[in-house]
């Protein structure tokens, strides 16, 4: 799935929304969107609105169903929270990395004009600071691209398991609510985990499940697939023939963990980025002042 700022999301959201508001009054996909008889995917592409593989799906069986405002609305939900969690994680992160940002501005400018200031500590701060991003971007990446690439990476274990599944459960849910037979809606949901390794499990399990014919749980089992808690929480409804209700409340229930989990960690590296934003102004504030009592001397 293609990254998108909070502000696409949105504007993609009001779309979906304007759109299952015109269907519902009676006006054809096609009509809505300035091409007269046109399908849902072709009047979404004759109107550039980009849709990726598992909404091509969705809209695809919720036509098919007569169910297509209830799937627009539920792709514009979705989007919508997107975005209410990227400007949360902004919103944290903001105010430390810009006055830490502040502070080595800071000390270049004094060390420039000469204030006693030397240039050994703005440079190594700001190499700390560019490095951390470039790297933690990097790593990202890599975790994306990579099967191999581990996730037993100490405390951030949880966060990155929760960040892989979390899109596909909600592919999942919203497959196999538009109507996709479950064989087909794990296969295509299990392409959208964006961690390297867990994405290769689930698309292992979904080869199981296609070739030994066994049930969805099962074959998530087999392969460890999933966490225990929302293992447990889809085997029962799905005994029951409740597997729409289940996915719906395992969705629910990681995107909770999942929002607590990014709030501690933004929580956390705030307050490592304040702390080193405080140290590099002490070292200012000291060496400015070392540095007159030096000259007075």
């Amino acid at each position: 799935m293609r990254f998108r700022l909070p502000h696409s999301n949105e504007k993609k959201a009001d779309r979906f929304e304007d759109l299952a508001s015109s269907i519902q009054a009676g006006l054809s996909a096609g009509d809505s969107l300035g091409r007269s008889g046109a399908g849902i995917l072709d009047a979404l592409a004759h109107a550039s609105i980009e849709v990726d593989s598992i909404e091509r799906r969705v809209l695809e069986s919720a036509e098919a169903a007569g169910e297509l405002p209830a799937a627009l609305r539920e792709r514009a939900e979705g989007y919508r929270r997107l975005a209410a969690l990227q400007r949360d994680i902004l919103g944290r992160l903001a105010y430390p990395f810009v006055l830490v940002t502040a502070a080595i501005l800071l000390t270049f400018w004094l060390a420039s004009i000469g204030m006693g200031i030397g240039m050994t500590v703005p440079l190594v701060s700001g190499a700390a600071l560019v490095l951390g991003v470039v790297g933690s971007l990097t790593l990202l990446q890599r975790a994306h691209a990579n099967p191999d690439f581990p996730t037993a990476l100490g405390p951030l274990r949880p966060l990155l398991l929760d960040y892989a599944t979390l899109p596909y459960l909600s592919a999942l849910q919203s497959l196999y609510r538009a109507g996709v037979p479950l064989m087909e809606a794990h296969d295509l949901a299990s392409r959208t985990a964006p961690i390297g390794s867990v994405r290769a499990t689930l698309m292992r399990s979904a080869a199981k499940m296609a070739t030994d014919r066994t049930t969805l749980t099962e074959a998530l089992t087999a392969h460890a697939a999933l966490d225990a808690e929302t293992l447990q929480l889809l085997r029962g409804t799905e005994l029951v023939g409740e597997l729409e209700d289940g996915l719906t409340r395992a969705v629910d229930r990681r995107r909770d963990v999942f929002v607590r989990r990014v709030h501690r960690a933004t929580k956390t590296l705030g307050t490592v980025v304040y702390v080193f934003a405080v140290c590099v102004v002490g070292y200012v504030v000291l060496s400015f002042y070392s540095g007159m009592i030096g000259r007075i001397g």
